[in-house]
């Protein structure tokens, strides 16, 4: 063979080599072997990499670029297979991709963007809402999905923030990079991570870039309030912003609330002859507090909500003639109507930007960014304002429940914004009062007459559960959310009008077999027919962060157990009195031989939602002993047996 034939061989074996080897080094790239054992422990899924890039090329224009590869390791993080993703008129899903990789990191599905689900949005309200959905199917675990992602905003007033890690998840790398004119006056903020961070002047742009890489598994413990506590996090936004062609200066809470005053512009106005209308309607009232009751009952009663969150859609609320003809709106426009409702007899009230459920991003005194996702309205008063919660037919005037109550608020004055706490919730504003009256028979059949009056959160949930609902599902919430005792044999339920404060409800029950178990002549009874506390207070060695309750309350039962004649009491538990900084539980047991009646009274309150990880082992033990409570048996013996 010649020189220059060995050398074409040499050629030829070469690139074979690399043809051959491509796939395997591919398929290489997200093994799930590559993943560094410290970065497995404890993980459910883990983030290979991520870049997102936001390119800001006017006041309200702007490319979103998203490439992120997650390996998923167990059935706990199959979140991260699910894809979604908004547009309205303001932000486009211009072109999406998943590709899917077996444990081994071998390619073993692809999807484009026309194979994923639509599905319209907003009910009308979201001029051109639709959402992107799509799921990947796992058949087995680990498995590593790629999503790669553009979208084109016409209108930004919210940047998009960076997660670089989620809950229960490890990252090998991520980075988020911020590319825009000097002039629009970036600003960002860094919560609870060590970012590297660098910043490159690009002329009439800078580029701002944030990195991590290699970070172990962050898990947040049981109810330990907002995920943002924890997690690193940039937040970052432009003082100069332009949405739905109204440019705005965000460089102040008191600009952008001007900006937002001036956007709702004559929206907040009713026509002359709606105007009549409620002034008609409080004609009788005589009082501010008497007029803004009797609107908000009409609200209630003739306007519905459909969900929409903040600043999808865009945040101009619909006019107060939309949702006076229609009888629907989003939370922007309900409250706006509310607001004109309230002016056309007198009354000053304020639209306020606000957060519902548990905050995903906090909002900071000198950080001013939009940030929120609700609105609700405020009644200043010379003593204590009135906030209201416009899109609930059930809630109660006055009451924002734990929705919103004390969460940072943003309230829309003509002079601008002024950010203040929304009132915190009180444990007398969530009540439930009970009384139980159980009727046991020899054979050990019983009949049970339960009445409870709800206030606050407990009217909610009694309303959600209970109010034109079919009798199994109502059967249901009294086993499994209040946990009565199954085997209910037979069961009518009564409950009130939604307008009724407190909202009682009234329920009977018949158990063919009611106590707990017999031994000989010996019958072991709960000494209340359901849980006073169902409270999950879970037994750790450490806890690290604080624990949350969902919101201040307090729970009277009375019970009454009236036993048969020739029955006698064998045993009363010891009442119990347990006070603590957060809590305190009262259980009383007496007896009156006269009357047959055993009477349990227990009063249990949540009086302080936080309790501090170091306070943690104090509530162990304050769960402990009301657990011991409650398991506690009224013990009677038959003499007939």
């Amino acid at each position: 063979m010649t020189r220059k034939n060995k050398h074409s061989y040499f050629v030829l074996l070469l690139l074979l080599l690399i043809i051959c080897h491509q796939p395997f080094a591919q398929s290489f790239k997200y093994a799930t072997s590559q993943i560094p054992d410290s970065l497995r422990t404890n993980a459910n899924s883990v983030r290979r990499e991520k870049t997102k890039q936001f390119i800001v090329t006017g006041l309200g224009t702007a490319i979103l670029n998203e490439h992120e590869v997650v390996t998923v390791l167990n059935s706990k993080g199959k979140n991260n297979l699910f894809f979604l993703r908004y547009s309205d008129k303001f932000t486009k899903l211009d072109d999406a991709d998943i590709i899917v990789y077996d444990s081994n990191g071998v390619k073993i599905n692809s999807y484009t963007q026309k194979e994923m689900g639509t599905s319209g949005y907003g009910d009308g309200l979201v001029d051109d809402g639709k959402y992107t959905y799509f799921t990947v199917t796992a058949v087995n675990y680990p498995i590593t999905i790629e999503i790669n992602t553009t979208s084109k905003f016409k209108g930004i007033l919210r940047y998009p923030y960076e997660i670089f890690q989620d809950d229960d998840q490890s990252v090998q790398s991520s980075t988020a990079i911020v590319t825009l004119p000097k002039s629009f006056g970036f600003r960002y903020k860094e919560l609870n991570g060590r970012f590297q961070f660098s910043k490159t002047d690009q002329g009439q742009n800078d580029t701002y870039k944030w990195e991590v890489k290699n970070l172990p598994v962050k898990n947040i413990e049981y109810r330990a309030g907002p995920a943002y506590l924890y997690l690193p996090i940039v937040l970052y936004t432009a003082n100069k912003f332009e949405m739905d062609n109204n440019p705005g200066d965000l460089s102040s809470w008191k600009s952008y609330g001007k900006w937002y005053y001036d956007l709702t512009g004559s929206n907040n106005t009713l026509s002359a002859e709606e105007q009549v209308f409620y002034k008609d309607l409080v004609k009788d009232k005589t009082t501010v507090l008497e007029k803004a009751k009797e609107i908000y009952r009409y609200m209630q009663q003739n306007m519905r909500y459909v969900s929409i969150q903040l600043g999808i859609g865009g945040l101009k609320p619909f006019p107060a003639s939309f949702v006076n003809n229609k009888k629907y709106g989003d939370c922007k426009a309900l409250s706006t109507y509310m607001q004109a409702a309230l002016s056309a007899v007198g009354i000053k009230s304020y639209v306020a930007l606000t957060n519902g459920d548990t905050p995903v991003w906090p909002i900071f005194n000198d950080f001013p960014m939009e940030a929120f996702n609700h609105e609700i309205l405020c009644i200043p008063l010379e003593k204590d304002s009135i906030w209201l919660e416009c899109t609930s037919s059930n809630t109660d005037f006055g009451i924002l429940g734990a929705f919103t109550e004390n969460h940072q608020s943003l309230l829309i004055t003509e002079n601008g914004g002024e950010l203040t706490r929304a009132p915190r919730a009180q444990k007398d504003e969530n009540i439930k009062t009970s009384k139980n009256i159980i009727n046991l028979n020899e054979d050990g059949s019983a009949f049970i007459k339960s009445s409870f009056e709800n206030t606050g959160e407990f009217k909610q949930e009694a309303i959600g559960y209970l109010f034109q609902q079919r009798l199994e599902d109502k059967k249901d919430y009294f086993i499994n959310n209040l946990k009565f005792k199954a085997g209910i044999d037979s069961l009518q339920i009564d409950e009130g009008r939604k307008g009724l404060i407190p909202y009682p409800v009234n329920a009977t029950f018949y158990y063919s077999q009611y106590p707990d178990f017999l031994t000989g002549s010996k019958f072991f009874i709960s000494s209340r027919p359901y849980k006073i506390f169902t409270e999950d207070i879970r037994q750790m060695k450490k806890r690290t962060q604080d624990f949350y309750f969902d919101y201040p309350y307090t729970v009277i039962d009375t019970t009454i157990l009236r036993y048969p004649k020739d029955f006698t009491v064998e045993q009363l538990p010891t009442n119990i009195k347990e006070n603590t900084t957060f809590a305190s539980y009262i259980s009383n047991y007496s007896l009156d031989t006269s009357t047959k009646e055993i009477t349990v009274i227990t009063k249990l309150s949540i009086e302080q939602t936080i309790v501090k990880n170091t306070a943690y082992p104090d509530l162990e033990s304050f769960a402990e002993k009301v657990y011991a409570d409650m398991s506690q048996k009224l013990i009677l013996d038959n003499s007939t047996l």
